[in-house]
């Protein structure tokens, strides 16, 4: 490790409220450990502390493999004014690229993020159009962008 790496533990990067700062804890967390995946999934599956699910919603890489898509798609039909339902957009960008989501997986939540864009209000709905360009660019079909309103028009 060279004197400019930090490191950062589970427990920092799920009470970190800090966005600049949560990249820096993923960047700085590295692989998790069996131990510490049991952690995620137990957080995740307790649902009550708001910013550890958030956190990990966001960087949906370090949920285990069984649990990431459910969890992301869970989020995505919640409230489009919660906090979780706006970390799910985000993450779920991220999904696109991971080789273990298989197309059936990415065309759930390319069809989520799809009615979120559509449905959904302010912010978060903007995220969603924005992430489901993820799946459009893996190869989703159909053409889903060309089925939302235009971004432009969109209110707050």
């Amino acid at each position: 490790m060279t004197t400019d790496e930090v490191t950062f533990t589970l427990a920092e990067f799920l009470a970190t409220g800090d966005l600049d700062l949560l990249v820096e804890a993923r960047a700085g967390l590295g692989d998790l450990d069996h131990s510490d995946r049991q952690i995620v999934v137990a957080v995740l599956d307790a649902d009550d502390d708001l910013q550890a699910v958030s956190n990990l919603l966001m960087h949906p890489d370090l949920i285990p493999s069984p649990h990431r898509v459910a969890q992301v798609l869970r989020a995505l039909a919640g409230d489009s004014h919660d906090y979780s339902t706006l970390a799910a957009a985000v993450g779920a960008a991220r999904l696109a690229d991971l080789p273990d989501t298989t197309t059936p997986e990415r065309e759930l939540i390319a069809h989520a993020l799809q009615t979120l864009a559509t449905h959904g209000d302010g912010l978060t709905a903007r995220r969603a159009a924005v992430s489901l360009t993820s799946y459009r660019a893996s190869g989703g079909e159909p053409p889903l962008l060309d089925h939302l309103p235009n971004l432009t028009d969109w209110q707050d």
